[in-house]
């Protein structure tokens, strides 16, 4: 006689971090005290795994055990961080624009290609346009699209947001 699937218990699946393929974290099922075993006691099947929200598990039993138990998990945004931004020196030329590099860390392999098109420098710029050292020239770094979807930024109080403000001296 197999045992009922619907008399056992899963243990809770963490929250799991956006990587942009199909994620697949460890199911732990057990019958009372004893810790069953994914191929002999159950199989596992994974839903909507690969997008921010929530992800489905449904658990079949097998050997032993019979029925079906579905469980899920969250899939959250992953953080980005700018790193080394510069705000390049210019010779004066009445404006207040300016020219900024940086890094970014934190991108999944998969949408390193894209960052060009998904994270835009949307303003770099000098407090004033007159010739001087500016401790406090910026740059406004905004995701876009998918980036916008699977990403953020997080400000210095914890807050996250798809656009980031940093500061950097520089001289006209």
């Amino acid at each position: 006689v197999k045992r009922s699937f619907e008399l056992l218990t899963v243990a809770a699946i963490p929250a799991q971090i956006y990587n942009g393929e199909g994620l697949e974290p460890t199911v732990e099922v057990r019958d009372g005290d004893r810790v069953l075993t994914e191929g002999i006691d159950y199989e596992v099947e994974y839903r909507n795994n690969v997008e921010i929200g929530e992800a489905e598990v449904v658990i079949k039993g097998k050997g032993n055990y019979a029925g079906t138990l579905n469980t899920t998990f969250e899939i959250l945004k992953r953080k980005l961080t700018i790193e080394d931004l510069k705000i390049e020196d210019k010779y004066y030329d009445g404006t207040k624009e300016a020219k900024a590099t940086y890094r970014i860390e934190g991108l999944t392999e998969a949408d390193e290609v894209k960052a060009k098109e998904q994270l835009t420098l949307e303003k770099a710029e000098f407090p004033k346009e007159d010739v001087g050292t500016y401790p406090d020239a910026f740059a406004v770094l905004k995701l876009n699209g998918s980036f916008a979807e699977h990403y953020y930024f997080e400000l210095p109080d914890g807050t996250k947001t798809d656009s980031i403000r940093l500061t950097d001296e520089a001289s006209i």
